[in-house]
């Protein structure tokens, strides 16, 4: 039974739920997958090598409002000649509110069982609206299963009367993309000019819930015991202006290091430089919150402690005490007193980091977390769910 799987984040779009996407069908029978996905500058060469049977349709290429209902009446109509050619069994959504109407109207036009997939806003935000929560619940409620990322999430979406049993946690790590000591790390060190420096890596799109005010407003207090300390950020977004001017304005400029977009080498190199991996994630309204954390098990795959905002699905990403430490990610001291601990202890931040390292590969490793969802697939072909 083929499965047509509907995405909205698609290379070339990048981010986390993009490479949670793709690694989803890195892993599953080619044979068996169908796939249609927005058209993008460039799609074509970030998609080659990709396994299955793609499809590329104009649709959701600027993110519009949910209520555009328009839209989704275009991924019904590229979707419909799509199922009857491939003569799919099993429809996958890869967005509650965005694909997840058109999973319910096959189910109730063609009899298709289809799966959610969920990862956190994507379940709260729509929940300030009376009428997206009624489209939400309906949406989770007649789908065969709902697959999600956190014990966050699930809890989320039991709380909008879902059954546990109907929801499956799954989320991965691509060792072979992420793992061990990068080579050629000196050039990258001489490249950021980070000869003799203690290093703080964050990796993330520069957006306000990410943090990274508040490690630049403790950088003078971790500067008096530990000078050689600089922060590098990884990544573009909207905040970088605010960013920068708040490193002027605590007077740490010369230690904040914005390297924006960055290749994939680069970033394998800085992972494997930095002492001390930090994420103060937080949640900047009722809504928007961070539904696990990928970046946190890429830095355990370089055997780095993590330091992490205790917020939304983070715990399932960071274990307190085992993988990194878990703070609250508002509390400056507390950010600066674990960050200073793992700087002065090398024993503690190395056990943490080889703890981060077999915790990743064991429970992380996406061919054993991708076993769910064949199960969950084998279930619906024999009409168990």
């Amino acid at each position: 039974m083929k499965s047509l799987f509907i995405f909205i984040d698609f290379p070339p779009i990048s981010g986390g739920i993009c490479s949670y996407n793709t690694n989803i069908i890195k892993h599953l029978p080619p044979e068996a997958l169908v796939i249609m996905a927005p058209t993008h500058d460039g799609f074509q060469e970030a998609t080659k090598g990709l396994p299955g049977k793609l499809y590329f349709r104009p649709y959701y290429r600027e993110f519009p409002p949910l209520h555009k209902l328009r839209d989704l009446w275009r991924v019904i109509r590229y979707t419909w000649p799509i199922i009857q050619k491939e003569q799919v069994g099993i429809i996958h959504c890869s967005a509650p509110l965005l694909t997840g109407p058109v999973g319910l109207f096959y189910r109730l036009v063609k009899g298709i069982p289809y799966i959610v997939y969920t990862y956190a806003s994507d379940v709260t935000r729509p929940q300030s609206s009376r009428l997206k929560r009624y489209l939400l619940q309906l949406v989770l409620k007649k789908a065969a299963k709902i697959v999600t990322i956190s014990e966050f999430t699930k809890n989320e979406i039991v709380k909008l009367g879902l059954r546990p049993e109907q929801i499956v946690k799954m989320i991965g790590i691509d060792q072979a993309e992420f793992s061990g000591t990068a080579g050629a790390a000196e050039k990258t060190r001489a490249k950021y000019k980070l000869a003799g420096k203690k290093i703080l890596l964050t990796v993330s799109r520069l957006v306000d819930a990410k943090g990274m005010d508040m490690v630049i407003r403790l950088l003078p207090e971790i500067k008096k015991m530990h000078t050689n300390i600089v922060y590098v950020v990884i990544g573009t977004g909207p905040d970088l202006e605010r960013l920068k001017k708040l490193s002027l304005e605590m007077g740490v400029a010369d230690s904040v290091i914005f390297t924006g977009f960055v290749t994939l080498d680069d970033l394998r190199q800085l992972y494997s430089l930095c002492d001390v991996f930090i994420m103060l994630t937080r949640q900047t309204n009722k809504q928007e919150i961070e539904g696990f954390g990928l970046v946190f098990l890429e830095a355990n795959m370089y055997k780095k402690p993590v330091v992490a905002g205790y917020v939304g699905g983070v715990p399932d990403a960071v274990a307190d005490g085992v993988s990194g430490l878990l703070v609250d990610p508002l509390d400056l001291a507390a950010a600066t007193l674990a960050i200073e601990k793992l700087l002065d202890n090398e024993d503690l931040a190395r056990r943490l980091g080889e703890q981060g390292y077999q915790r990743a590969v064991k429970e992380f490793a996406w061919p054993q977390q991708i076993k769910k969802l064949t199960k969950v697939i084998a279930e619906i072909e024999q009409g168990i769910t």
